[in-house]
Order: structure tokens, then C-alpha cells, then sequence
């Protein structure tokens, strides 16, 4: 008898049929397991588009009041200036007022 018939009677596959069909069930495993994570991808994709469109409102408000503290910081050193002048002109003012007497 050949060692092939034999394999067959004792209902034994071969090292190859049965390395050939792990390797079909992992590639069945496999691909179960990526159409799972595609279909969770279509489910996170609205929230990460939200979170996104979020992130870009914030930015854009942000950046309008960083405007608006730059706009109030430049009136502020403005006024701190003219403060400044003024003060000046008003020591320059009571010297001469103090030297005439």
C-alpha cells in the first residue's frame, strides 16, 4: 500500500492540507476582523468630522478675540503714553512755575 491510501483510510489530511487550511481560516478571520474595523471607521468618521469642524470654529474664535485683546492692548499702550506726555508736560510746567518764584 502507499503511504498516500493510507493517510486517506486512517482519515488523516496531510501537512499541507492542513497547513493550507489554517491558513484559510486565518485569511477568513482576517478579513472578518477588517470589514469590522471599516464598518467602525464609517461609524467614528461623523464624529471626528464634528470634532474637526469644531476645532476649526474654535480656532477662527480665537483668532477674532486675540484681535480684540490686541485692538485693547494697542488703545491701552496708546493711553499710557499719552498719560506719560502728559505728566511730563505737567513737571515741565510746575518747574518753570517753581523756578519763578
Amino acid at each position: 500500500m502507499s503511504e498516500e491510501s493510507t493517510q486517506e483510510q486512517d482519515g488523516k489530511r496531510s501537512f499541507e492540507e492542513r497547513v493550507l487550511s489554517m491558513l484559510t481560516e486565518m485569511r477568513s478571520d482576517f478579513n472578518a476582523r477588517l470589514e469590522r474595523l471599516e464598518a467602525k471607521q464609517y461609524d467614528t468618521k461623523p464624529i471626528w468630522q464634528q470634532a474637526l469642524a469644531e476645532i476649526v470654529e474654535l480656532r477662527q474664535e480665537m483668532r477674532e478675540r486675540f484681535d480684540t485683546v490686541d485692538r485693547k492692548f494697542d488703545l491701552l499702550i496708546k493711553d499710557v503714553f499719552q498719560l506719560r506726555t502728559e505728566q511730563s508736560r505737567a513737571d515741565t510746567r510746575l518747574e518753570k512755575l517753581e523756578s519763578r518764584r
